[in-house]
């Protein structure tokens, strides 16, 4: 059985949350209509690449962030040009976008998360490394400073992999520490994105267990946190949905969603009409524990995607460089635990040139079942995954 998974507005974070030089005054504000169109093309780049994602991962627990996979890919698509930007942007699907539109934009999501609770650290922190004796063009440096804070550094081509572990690892505070393998080595250069996020629950829940039925048919009593309160919750014939808020002013979410009586995970139809239909009730709401640690390649969901040329010696990134550059391996790790304390996240997206390596007094999730973590005020979505077993 193919169980595809789907998630509901998930707008990628293309900008950092640390700091505050990062934007100029004369980034332009988007009109409301234009935000909403690219909220729209943005969120469909989430779905299609999770849903390839999934297709790998159909037996096995999986956490991915099109967030940080999305802020790497940007950061090329900034400086392509021809078949090879079109493609980029049709893959990430931000036809018709400018760059600068999509700067505002990434800008205007920044600025609305990065204070929007106290309690919860967000992070998403892109770099540019170079290797001996490569260049790139000063403009590109400005831009993908101006709209990514993207810092453009030089690296030796035997030690680049190590010095990008560092950086990723202090960017998601240690809990992303192979985001390139120990014998990566880097001869042109690599477009790098490293997300974290850490929140506590608003109240701690109660600690207990329940039986949790695997996609195998197997069942095993598994650590569970319950919940008492009201929540957003959904339920009909066919699904189960919650929204379970983070921090101190739960804006952030952890979100479920469920197949009653069945094992297909493919919500695809579904998913927007149940969250729109979704209303506070008083629930006792079950949960297993997740602790989900993914490590995967991404180039050939995106070639999957329509970016092809990208990868080929006839790549066109003539705003970045003169010389010949195409893009070779993408680089995927993200793990998420949800217990107790709250929820942490961290993901990490490396892609390198081409020579490195229902309302009721009771919900139990206690079956396969979709996972999101997100941020209500914006949309954005910064982890997604399943649980199987």
């Amino acid at each position: 059985m193919k169980r595809n998974c789907l998630f509901c507005i998930l707008l990628p974070l293309m900008v950092s949350c640390q700091g505050t030089s990062l934007f100029k005054d004369n980034i332009q504000k988007l009109d409301p209509a234009t935000k909403a169109s690219i909220q729209m093309k943005v969120n469909d780049f989430s779905y299609r690449l999770y849903d390839i994602v999934n297709d790998e991962f159909a037996d096995e627990n999986v956490v991915i962030s099109p967030l940080s996979c999305s802020n790497a890919v940007s950061l090329a698509g900034l400086g392509a040009s021809g078949d090879t930007f079109d493609e980029i942007a049709s893959a990430l699907g931000t036809d018709a976008i400018s760059n600068e539109e999509l700067g505002s934009y990434s800008y205007e999501v920044w600025k609305s998360l990065k204070d929007v609770d106290e309690k919860v650290t967000v992070v998403s922190a892109n770099s540019i490394w170079l290797g001996d004796d490569f260049h790139v063009k000063s403009d590109y440096k400005k831009q993908a400073s101006l709209y990514y804070d993207a810092k453009v550094s030089s690296v030796g081509a035997s030690s680049a992999g190590k010095v990008i572990n560092q950086w990723v690892a202090e960017k998601t505070n240690s809990l992303i520490k192979n985001a390139v393998p120990d014998d990566f080595s880097l001869q042109d250069m690599a477009f790098v994105n490293a997300v974290y996020f850490n929140s506590p629950w608003p109240s701690e829940p109660r600690k207990t267990s329940m039986p949790f039925h695997a996609i195998d048919g197997t069942a095993s009593s598994q650590s569970t946190i319950m919940f008492e309160e009201a929540f957003l919750s959904f339920s009909n014939d066919k699904w189960q949905y919650v929204s379970l808020p983070f921090g101190e002013e739960k804006t952030f979410c952890l979100e479920l969603i469920q197949p009653k009586g069945a094992s297909d995970l493919d919500i695809s139809k579904d998913v927007a009409a149940i969250r729109s239909a979704a209303k506070k009730n008083h629930l006792d709401v079950y949960i297993p524990i997740i602790d989900i640690t993914t490590s995967t390649t991404l180039d050939g969901a995106l070639q999957h995607l329509g970016m092809k040329k990208a990868f080929k010696s006839s790549a066109d990134f003539e705003k970045i460089t003169d010389k010949p550059l195409c893009l070779g391996t993408v680089y995927h790790n993200a793990m998420i635990r949800v217990d107790e304390k709250g929820g942490v996240g961290a993901a990490s997206t490396v892609i390198s040139g081409p020579t490195a390596a229902g309302p009721g007094e009771e919900i139990r999730f206690d079956q396969p079942f979709v996972f999101f973590i997100s941020e209500a005020t914006t949309g954005t979505v910064l982890f997604i995954g399943h649980k199987l077993k």
